[in-house]
């Protein structure tokens, strides 16, 4: 799919914008069930250039059963990895590969676009400096327990619970497993 064999479409009918996107309305359809998100992902490129690389209906399965989670520097620092990968191994995830990274400001950016542009300058900077603060590592996972239909990283989201402490304290989520100091990370 490239822009030269897609008609370009409005984005939203109904926002009435008239934002053009050579993505197909529908194309994310499979991959999130958010308007919202189905609205942004095909005015971004990175989404759009994964379109492209995942529109075998095998790649488009293995996409719905994957998804990856990152565990920040405190995790890894804390020598807290191997208790969660094994907290994530009694919930059905299989890590299939990990890799130490470091998070940059503008890797950040990146990767929090559509959060950080209703962050305060304050916040965005504390996250700057905490993800920044040492290594963290991306592990992606295969869904060994998911329902047909519901994407890994659906399943994944519901279980982590709100990444919003003020939501997590409005809700607080029973722990199963106690916050103890785990073996250090594993890389493969």
């Amino acid at each position: 799919m490239t822009a030269s064999t897609v008609e370009e479409q409005p984005v939203d009918a109904r926002a009435g914008q008239g934002v053009r996107s050579a993505v197909p309305s529908r194309a994310f359809d499979s991959l999130t069930a958010d308007p919202r998100k189905q609205a942004a992902y095909r005015l971004d490129t990175y989404a759009r250039e994964g379109l492209e690389l995942f529109r075998s209906p095998g790649a488009r399965a293995w996409l719905q059963a994957t998804t990856f989670v990152v565990l920040k520097p405190d995790a890894v620092a804390g020598r807290r990895c191997g208790l969660i990968l094994d907290v994530l191994g009694e919930e059905g995830w299989v890590p299939l590969a990990a890799r130490l990274f470091t998070f940059d400001p503008l890797l950040t950016r990146e990767i929090w676009r559509y959060q950080f542009n209703a962050a305060s300058q304050q916040r965005i900077a504390v996250v700057d400096h905490l993800l920044g603060s040492g290594p963290s590592m991306v592990v992606l996972l295969r869904d060994t327990k998911r329902d047909a239909g519901l994407p890994a990283s659906v399943r994944l989201t519901a279980a982590k619970g709100a990444a919003n402490p003020l939501v997590c304290v409005l809700r607080p989520r029973p722990r199963s497993t106690p916050a103890v100091p785990g073996p250090g990370p594993r890389v493969a």
